[in-house]
């Protein structure tokens, strides 16, 4: 369609100026000079149309940004000095595919299903490694954000195009919807141009709260934090409950101008092509407050990253770092761990939890003993306890005997009178990273709640919220724990090997 700024009529081009469109010198905006045409009286499309057959200047209307609605724009389009020229004489800007096509720039807020043909312009906030032939990234513009895929054939060709930070003009991407989001997958319609002109696409719509302040926010709760890295620890590969998925993660401690630290994870890709030293400041969105043995923080994997935005902020918080904060003494949430490992000289042979976890999962009759500096994180509570033998120094499981009055020790062997309550439950603890159970004895219950098995018995069936409170009172408490991995029989036929408490020493 061509206007003269009165009327609009059809126009038509001959295939021997089709290179014109096809090079990009003839696109939406452009101002054409027809010097020679032929009025076709024949309707096309219900219209009389024009056939183009020469063109003696093609040039871009300058700055030309038209509003069309709400959230689009009509996207600037280049300029030649003749349109005769042929395509490759003209100056080509770095890109995947030429564009400069006459799509509507649309903002991400105001993408749809029904939208077909379509331009964002959007800065790549992040991008993953390459895995399976595949890989991602993150794009934002002042509207809100979006994740992309890209496959196959298609990441040769972008990936080294897309760089983190640099704002890009995007065509033709496929949408689907997955998880209710919606995600930009590219095909090969998809067109990708790098955009140096100045722009007012933000670095990021962050909200950071201050480290000091996690503890005000509830667990799972998402967050944004600006923080400056402290100390890194090198990326290692675990183990999945399911004991069959392994992930890589990697651990760093930050700090703010608040005065606190805390230990952040990085996941996947983000871990193992973390490269940031020391002292560099780092914006994360979305971190979601963890709780192991005080707050932690694990970073998503879908989330940006941004390493020293250039944003006041971050300039804010890099002169109070290298004038102060290099040489500050933080607060911690935890006592007990640092930087994600045992606290040295807590006690002899520290072990991470990790490494319990594998001894636990070791050969069943091969018994080891190990020290864990860790927080209790939770009791289970039913079963907590059992009849056990009232001789000194026994606790053996009793059973009454039929027809009497007696107890019969399963250990001593002795007929008793009475018994006593002893412990016999089940609690986790973490270091800050992973997580274990441990099986309680009646003397690392006393150590645990302070207080006999016989009067905590007494509180859960006189006060039960006094014993909730009981319970609750131990939770977040560090202790240097001594084990011993043992055997159980709970069914008949089966046998699973635990970790059992034997000594507990608080930590201060």
């Amino acid at each position: 369609m061509v206007s003269d700024g009165e009327s609009i009529c059809l126009a038509v081009l001959p295939t021997t100026l089709s290179s014109l469109v096809e090079g990009g010198n003839i696109m939406h905006s452009t101002r054409l000079c027809i010097s020679k045409c032929i009025v076709d009286r024949v309707p096309l499309a219900g219209k009389p149309s024009v056939i183009i057959i020469n063109v003696e200047d093609a040039q871009i209307v300058d700055s030309q940004r038209e509003e069309t609605s709400e959230g689009d724009i009509v996207t600037d389009s280049r300029s030649v000095s003749s349109a005769q020229a042929s395509p490759l004489e003209q100056p080509q800007r770095p890109s995947a595919k030429r564009t400069g096509t006459p799509y509507t720039l649309k903002q991400i807020s105001k993408l749809n299903y029904g939208i077909k043909n379509y331009t964002i312009r959007a800065r790549v906030m992040k991008k993953t490694s390459i895995d399976c032939q595949a890989f991602a990234v993150n794009l934002h513009d002042d509207s809100g954000d979006i994740r992309a895929f890209i496959y196959a054939q298609q990441v040769d060709e972008f990936f080294p195009l897309l760089e983190v930070g640099n704002v890009y003009h995007i065509s033709l991407a496929q949408m689907r919807r997955r998880n209710n989001q919606l995600e930009l997958v590219f095909n090969d319609k998809t067109t990708v141009e790098r955009y140096d002109e100045l722009t007012d696409v933000s670095q990021g719509d962050f909200d950071f709260v201050p480290i000091a302040l996690l503890t005000e926010n509830k667990v799972n709760h998402e967050v944004d934090i600006l923080c400056v890295i402290k100390d890194v620890i090198d990326a290692s590969p675990i183990t999945t409950g399911t004991g069959k998925d392994k992930r890589v993660r990697r651990s760093l401690l930050v700090v703010d101008s608040s005065g606190y630290e805390v230990r952040i994870t990085l996941w996947g890709s983000m871990a193992t092509d973390f490269k940031c030293p020391v002292g560099s400041i780092v914006a994360f969105k979305g971190a979601m407050i963890k709780d192991y043995g005080g707050r932690t923080l694990s970073a998503s994997e879908y989330k940006p990253m941004v390493v020293n935005p250039d944003i006041p902020e971050a300039h804010t918080l890099r002169g109070w770092y290298d004038a102060e904060g290099h040489h500050k003494k933080f607060m911690s949430f935890s006592r007990c761990v640092t930087h994600g490992r045992p606290a040295v000289g807590s006690a002899p042979n520290l072990v991470s939890i990790a490494k319990a976890n594998s001894l636990v999962a070791g050969v069943a009759d091969n018994f080891e003993f190990f020290h864990i500096a860790a927080a209790v994180t939770g009791i289970s509570s039913d079963p907590f306890t059992r009849p056990s033998c009232s001789r000194k120094n026994c606790d053996g499981k009793v059973s009454k005997m039929a027809r009497s009055d007696k107890w019969h020790c399963e250990r001593c062997k002795q007929l008793l009178p009475n018994f006593e309550q002893c412990y016999d439950f089940c609690f986790d603890v973490s270091d800050g990273i992973d997580h274990i159970s441990l099986q309680c004895t009646n003397s690392v219950g006393k150590i645990l709640l302070g207080t006999s098995a016989n009067e905590m018995f007494k509180l859960w069936h006189a006060n039960r919220a006094e014993f909730d409170k009981k319970i609750d009172s131990v939770k977040n408490k560090y202790y240097v724990f001594k084990c011993m991995t043992t055997t159980e029989q709970p069914f008949k036929g089966t046998i699973r090997k635990v970790a059992s408490v034997i000594t507990a020493r608080p930590i201060e």
